[in-house]
C-alpha cells in the first residue's frame, strides 16, 4: 500500500487536504481512493502501520473548533475505499 497527502488551493483562503491511498498487487498500483481530511489543517506525520494509514495532524479545519488541537486519524483501505477507524 502507498499513501500520500494532496493539498488543493482553489483561489480563496482555503487549503484543502485529502488523503490518497492505493494498494499494490504484483508490482502494480490499483485505483486510488481518497478522503477529505480538512481545511487549513497542519499535517505532522503520515505512516502506514500494520495495514492502517495513520495521519497525525493539528486541527479539524472548522473555524468553530480549536485549530491547535492534536488529532490522530486512522484509516484502512477496504474494497477500494478509505474507511476511518473509530
Amino acid at each position: 500500500m502507498v499513501a500520500t497527502i494532496l493539498l488543493s488551493y482553489t483561489g480563496g483562503t482555503g487549503r484543502f487536504f485529502n488523503l490518497v491511498a492505493m494498494n499494490e498487487t504484483e508490482g502494480h498500483l490499483g485505483m486510488p481512493a481518497s478522503t477529505f481530511l480538512g481545511d487549513r489543517i497542519e499535517i505532522n506525520r503520515l505512516d502506514i502501520i500494520n495495514g492502517e494509514i495513520v495521519v497525525d495532524m493539528v486541527g479539524h479545519g472548522d473555524v468553530h473548533l480549536d485549530l491547535s488541537k492534536p488529532v490522530i486519524k486512522k484509516y484502512v483501505l477496504l474494497d477500494g475505499e478509505l474507511i476511518e477507524k473509530q
